[in-house]
């Protein structure tokens, strides 16, 4: 698939292009809620329309993360995910549980290892684009949970 599938002005082409520059990490919610009212349904279908484009768009792959996975215990399955076929894989083995602590997980899993972390001992290649999918009932378990990164 190209990008020529899509209906897009050459604005939004130009915009891609300087996209294709960045790495991107998907950070999904797969709390209880998000099994309500066909949100894993949309979760699923956004899922793939992201990681369809940003496959085209990242030769090097993308990073996915569900809010509710051991900080401690990394998947090497996901990183790096080139292919749809991949990215199914990968999303197909959620497990639906608990609040949505956003904020902490967030910093946890995104943030800190996979962009401050790498910042700071000179790793990071690319800049990074979080997109986060949620059904926003967000539950706040500390003070840190209401902002990222205070510096």
């Amino acid at each position: 698939m190209t990008l020529s599938c899509y209906a897009v002005s050459r604005i939004f082409i130009n915009f891609l292009v300087s996209l294709s520059h960045c790495k991107l990490n998907l950070g999904k919610d797969n709390s209880k809620s998000m099994l309500q009212e066909k949100r894993r349904e949309a979760l699923t279908a956004t899922i793939q329309r992201v990681a369809e484009i940003a496959t085209l768009l990242s030769p090097d792959g993308i990073s996915v993360r569900f809010l509710h996975e051991d900080p401690d215990n990394p998947n090497e399955q996901s990183d790096n995910l080139k292919t749809m076929i991949q990215i199914k894989y990968r999303v197909g083995g959620i497990v639906w549980i608990g609040g949505t602590p956003l904020g902490s997980v967030l910093n946890n899993k995104v943030v800190e290892p996979m962009i401050l972390q790498k910042a700071r001992t000179d790793q990071l290649k690319k800049p990074v684009i979080v997109v986060v999918i949620t059904d926003g009932q967000v539950r706040v378990t500390t003070p840190f949970s209401t902002k990222l990164y205070d510096p």
